[in-house]
């Protein structure tokens, strides 16, 4: 009976040491520069797509919207490396960007700021 036990409370041990942490998050202010006044502004609503980056691919994992103060949020998020890319329109305008390549550890807070430029 002691034998099981042990067993079991060391199946348990080994199962929580190698889960993946959830813990990381990833979070910034989208904003664009207005064509009609060069000014920076904050782009109520855009997109923000995190995309996984590994060698051999990218791979769209989730998108969020922004919210009307150009902030969003990624929680939950695993140790990775990954990419944000934003779109906001604007009278018609359509504005990307994207963020450097960048890792979490599952357990660490990012903040990456976009800037959008118009797309021709």
């Amino acid at each position: 009976m002691k034998c099981s036990k042990l067993l079991v409370c060391c199946l348990l041990i080994l199962s929580a040491i190698s889960c993946d942490k959830y813990d990381s998050t990833i979070s910034g202010t989208v904003t664009y520069v207005d064509t009609s006044d060069g000014q920076q502004k904050k782009a109520s609503f855009a997109v923000v797509s995190k995309y996984s980056v590994s060698d051999k691919d990218t791979v769209k994992v989730s998108a969020v919207d922004a919210d009307s103060l150009g902030a969003y949020l990624f929680d939950y998020t695993t140790k990775g490396t990954w990419q944000l890319r934003a779109n906001f329109i604007k009278d018609t305008v359509l504005y990307e960007g994207q963020s450097d390549v960048f890792s979490t550890t599952g357990e660490d807070v990012v903040t990456k700021d976009l800037v959008l430029q118009i797309q021709n």
